[in-house]
């Protein structure tokens, strides 16, 4: 679990320097107006995704809005501070799965794809974690956009 958390870490850790070297209106930019998520929208997502997959992995029901986190709109200080409540989530489920069998098959519903599949809770953890460090690359780059913009 230690190298769960470590990666977890410098993941959030980039998500949360995207958010701070960010304009506040850049936060709330889409490069393209309907094809594309804003820096603040990403950010809720991740928390999103990532409070669901753990609470999977440790047996826990998570409800999320998956829609409402890509329409968000939020401000600095809520992003950091929704970026500070998902890691201190995710760090104590990281912990609870400690002495766990991550073999273990475990059936849930992937929402993206309106179907229940098996997978483990390994699995479970480590698409967590993907998924949160694809959408920071995500972040970086509309913030690049972002600033370029603005010259």
């Amino acid at each position: 679990m230690a190298t769960a958390r470590e990666i977890l870490t410098e993941v959030l850790d980039g998500i949360e320097r995207v958010v701070r070297g960010c304009a506040e209106e850049d936060l709330r930019y889409h490069p393209t107006e309907n094809a594309t998520n804003s820096v603040a929208a990403l950010v809720r997502h991740c928390c999103g995704s990532l409070d669901s997959w753990l609470a999977r992995a440790v047996g826990e029901i998570f409800e999320r809005d998956q829609d409402a986190e890509f329409r968000y709109e939020g401000d600095r200080l809520s992003l950091l501070a929704q970026i500070d409540a998902a890691r201190s989530r995710a760090m104590g489920r990281v912990g609870a799965l400690t002495g766990r069998d991550l073999s273990e098959i475990l059936v849930v519903r992937r929402h993206s794809q309106e179907r229940d599949i098996a997978v483990s809770r390994s699995w479970c953890l480590w698409h967590a974690i993907a998924h949160l460090a694809e959408h920071l690359g995500h972040m970086a780059l509309t913030a690049q956009i972002a600033r370029a913009r603005r010259g």
